[in-house]
């Protein structure tokens, strides 16, 4: 939305956004005390499982949520419920100096929404303060982001007489911390807000985005609390408006603030559509409380989900500005238009929901039919439709202002907006739906996903209840494409040589009840159906496609990554002891698993060792016979493939970066440079060459080429003294290329941006990576500086992936010796993950010992009891591994426990028979 001037406001740098749509798939839980451990869903590998980078990129802000949850003592679950009903847990980040949303609303920064002005509050300011970092790291870092907030909730509930309880029965004695976190002036929205995020715990929270079981909230005397102050606040009525009654009669009448509208238009001929940029009640209060130099408003407001009982209904419509008057919503268009805002982002859709469209739609509809409007998409325009070249051209030529395609210069509702379904609410579309996919021909493999495509958004429930598989298998279906694609996952592999057959019953609908047209007739009421086999049962034995590393290679990374591929899928249960890796002597070394995918044609498998290897050594990795594919047929000999590790090296000189803190590093969508690609970065202190914690870029592509990643330092730290500049990177072995990013120096003050390629990331594990200084120019004279470590795509390389980096440092000369860093042994006592996990029955337990101690490593069920006592003893520094065997236990969820050094470390494990 736009202010009222007709000139619009330019802004420095683009609006952009790093969407974080946080969901992680395994138990992720803090075990605070032995007998009590908060459950999270379990994802169960299967053959169909793809690890997407989607998953990587959100991964480690799940467990952020349980860190910050027992360093400041605010339940995890609370601090999940705020980030969800402020940003759908979306890392919200902006480009430098866009302060403000199209209408002038400012900007919320962060995972958790924090606030930088006046109107809503120095929210961030506050919570950097409290945990001593910089307000510029909280907008950059999502983790540190949830830890201020967290910070900032219980110094909200000390400051109120009240000390924080993790574990307190009753959360609504976080109410009013939660109310004053909001920001939000008026008491009654702010508190109805807390009582919302409450109420969403209370049922617990499933969906696309995060998974949060039920609480136990006791919500009634909160209740009353937010009616009395909803009642207190009530508007009184409005001399215009008869008892304050909206126009919209489904709409309730929430004026905005007095005078913000021209009296006298052109006339009502545009509706235009925006997207709030914002939550439901944030931007009612926004509107009803803007200070001096904003000048906007809007006829309409339309909310999303329904966050408690007490909440506004999904689809709820507040009018702010009645239609007789002209709100300053769209610049040039404002005294042509009516203007209707929408809750949420740009640039997540799950804000987006069927509720909203119904709503906005059946709206729009009465806006047309009451005042003239055409029911079409260039009278229905979005805020974005100036960048629409023929909507532009066709203004022009009806006589309307050229100024339609120049006054603005915002996006929403942006690319997620789903104009088909909204226009066929609006035109009240009958048609009825029908399919679009073509049935498989082809024999399809026994863990296919059955996927049928329509030409409308359906009804999910009435539509998955209509969708049968005969011979009949259990599974779930979940729904892409704006609900157009319904896809069913049987949960477990189907049967070889058998035909299946695919029914939708005709009770399959729309949005608009019209029931499914199977024959694509145009009649509503058929049956859609059709029938598929599957591959015959396998006799052909997998076979090894290659390894990582390969026989024979060279100088492989002393922390590698190991990569099998297999010419078919493997059945899972069988990986457990399908690998070794031993010394040149034949002593074989632990390994864990990281994870398994598979793709047409081929399956994958990479795991990687506990234990550093030894500098220039010869190791020997082997792929065991006792792997079997689907079919039962075991793999026919064993496949071993011996390799040299590189020497230690160090590069000497001065270390300009340690990567031990976020510091100046951008989040990568925040560079202008970077496109084409979702992308995280973060602080990883487990994952470390030296010092206390590494960078790490995690990404996806979104193109299939032309993307690049950039990683920015804002320090810009000086390169001079030194003939090269290196750092420790641990390649994924994506195949894309790494460069280094530098700027120099021309006439007085004027910066040249170059980069120096690295060579593409063919390795995975830790390796120095060098470029010389002599290739950056030397300019005027002045200190040439790093800038930013950058990946440029290879459209012949993997779509996703994750990359560290440690230790910048720039020297002269790389020597091959042992460097200072020795994690043979250990720095710390370290619990490290089982593998297989899940397991049946067995399973491998590592740890780390730091120092001589004593050791005890046991095994807990649910309940609290001890079930097994691996190690209880004293031991040497080092790693070591023993072995859990579940054969006369139940299925459930287990927990490793390793008490050593004064310290307790703790790990779930997944028993599944």
């Amino acid at each position: 939305m736009s202010p009222k001037a007709v000139s619009p406001r330019r802004r420095k740098g683009a609006k952009k956004r790093t969407s974080w749509l946080c969901v992680f798939a395994f138990w992720r839980s803090v075990l605070l005390d032995l007998g009590w451990v908060r459950l999270r869903p379990l994802l169960v590998f299967s053959a169909a499982v793809s690890f997407s980078a989607s998953a990587q990129v959100r991964s480690h802000i799940d467990h952020a949520f349980d860190q910050a949850a027992t360093e400041f003592g605010v339940p995890a679950p609370l601090l999940e419920a705020i980030s969800f009903s402020q940003t759908r847990v979306q890392h919200l980040t902006w480009a430098e100096g866009d302060t403000v949303s199209c209408m002038g609303m400012p900007r919320p920064y962060g995972i958790m929404a924090l606030w930088d002005n006046d109107l809503f509050g120095r929210s961030l300011r506050r919570a950097a303060e409290l945990i001593g970092q910089d307000p510029e790291v909280l907008k950059r870092d999502p983790v540190q982001n949830i830890r201020g907030a967290a910070a900032l909730l219980s110094h909200l509930r000390s400051t109120a007489g009240k000390t924080p309880e993790p574990l307190a029965p009753d959360l609504t004695l976080w109410a009013d911390a939660i109310a004053a976190y909001t920001g939000i002036r008026q008491p009654d929205l702010a508190l109805g807000h807390a009582y919302e995020v409450l109420t969403r715990l209370s049922r617990g929270i499933t969906s696309e985005v995060i998974s949060v079981p039920a609480q136990r909230v006791e919500l009634g005397a909160l209740r009353s609390r937010v009616r009395t102050l909803a009642l207190a606040a009530a508007p009184s009525a409005d001399p215009l408006k008869t008892a304050a009654t909206p126009d919209y009669p489904d709409a309730r009448w929430v004026p905005g603030k007095a005078g913000y509208y021209y009296t006298t238009g052109n006339g009502k001929q545009f509706v235009v559509v925006h997207d709030m940029e914002g939550y439901y009640a944030s931007v009612l209060s926004y509107f009803q409380t803007l200070s001096d130099g904003r000048s906007v408003s809007i006829h309409y407001c339309v909310n999303g989900l329904q966050d408690s009982p007490s909440d506004y209904p999904p689809g709820d419509i507040a009018q702010m500005v009645e239609e007789q008057f002209y709100a300053w919503h769209a610049v040039c268009l404002n005294t042509w238009s009516i203007g209707i805002e929408h809750e949420g982002f740009a640039s997540n859709p799950v804000w987006f929901t069927p509720e909203m469209y119904l709503a906005s739609g059946r709206l729009i509809k009465y806006l047309c039919e009451k005042h003239g409007i055409p029911k079409d998409r260039n009278h229905i325009v979005g805020h974005g439709e100036w960048q629409n070249g023929a909507w532009v051209q066709w203004a022009v030529n009806n006589g309307y202002p050229s100024t339609f395609g120049t006054c603005n210069s915002h996006t929403d509702p942006g690319a997620f907006w789903d104009w088909d379904f909204l226009m066929q609410i609006v035109t009240d579309d009958q048609t009825p739906p029908k399919v679009t996919s073509t049935p498989p021909t082809a024999l399809q493999f026994v863990d296919m996903r059955v996927s049928v495509t329509f030409d409308q958004r359906m009804e999910p429930a009435f539509s998955a209840a209509a969708f049968s598989l005969t011979p009949s298998v259990a599974g779930s279906i979940t729904w892409t494409d704006n609900g157009r694609t319904m896809h069913f996952q049987p949960s477990s592999y189907l049967s070889f040589d058998t035909e299946y057959h695919v029914t939708i019953d005709p009770s399959a609908r729309n949005y608009l009840d019209r029931t499914l047209d199977g024959n694509g007739d145009g009649t509503a009421g058929d049956r859609y159906g059709f029938s598929f086999r599957t591959v015959l049962r396998d006799t052909i034995v997998p076979s090894v496609v290659n390894t990582y590393p390969a026989e024979g290679a060279t100088s492989i990374s002393r922390t590698a990554e190991f990569v099998v591929t297999f010419t078919e899928q493997i059945d899972q249960s069988s990986l457990a002891e399908g690998f070794s890796l031993e010394t040149e002597g034949g002593t074989p070394l632990p390994v864990t698993a990281v994870n398994y995918a598979t793709g047409p044609g081929f399956s994958r498998v990479r795991f990687r060792t506990t234990q550093e290897l030894a500098p220039a050594s010869v190791y020997r990795l082997v792929v065991l016979p006792t792997l079997r594919d689907l079919s039962g047929n075991f793999l026919p000999q064993a496949a071993t493939a011996t390799f040299t590790t590189e020497p230690a090296a160090v590069l000497n000189g001065t270390v300009i970066n340690t990567l031990d803190a976020v510091g100046s590093w951008w989040q990568p969508g925040t560079s202008g440079t970077t496109r084409n690609v979702l992308a995280s970065f973060a602080i990883d202190n487990a994952t470390k060459r030296a010092g206390t914690g590494s960078g790490r870029v995690t990404y996806e592509w979104t193109q299939a080429s032309g993307g690049i990643l950039r990683e920015h330092n804002s320090s810009t730290p000086s390169i001079e003294g030194g003939s090269m500049l290196g750092a420790w990177v641990y390649g994924d072995r994506s195949g894309h290329e790494l460069r280094f990013g530098c700027y120099y120096y021309t006439g007085t003050s004027t910066s040249n941006f170059v980069t120096v390629s690295a060579g593409p990331i063919d390795w995975t594990g830790w390796k120095l990576r060098t470029i010389s200084t002599s290739s950056i120019p030397v300019g005027n004279g002045s200190p040439r500086k790093f800038t930013s470590f950058l990946i440029y795509q290879n459209a012949a390389g993997e779509r996703s992936g994750t990359i560290w980096f440690d230790e910048l440092t720039v020297g002269s000369s790389i020597t091959d010796v042992e460097d200072a860093l020795e994690i043979d042994v250990p720095s710390a006592w370290r619990l490290l993950p089982n593998y297989p996990n899940p397991f049946n029955p067995r399973t491998r337990i590592a740890y780390q010992a730091a120092a001589r101690g004593h050791a005890r490593l046991s095994v807990y069920n649910s309940l609290g009891q001890e079930v097994a006592r691996l190690v209880d003893d004293v031991v040497d520094p080092g790693t070591y591994g023993a072995e859990f065997d579940a054969s006369d236990l139940p299925s459930g969820m287990y927990v490793a426990v390793l008490r050593a050094g004064g310290t307790r470390s703790v790990s779930r494990m997944m028993l599944l028979r």
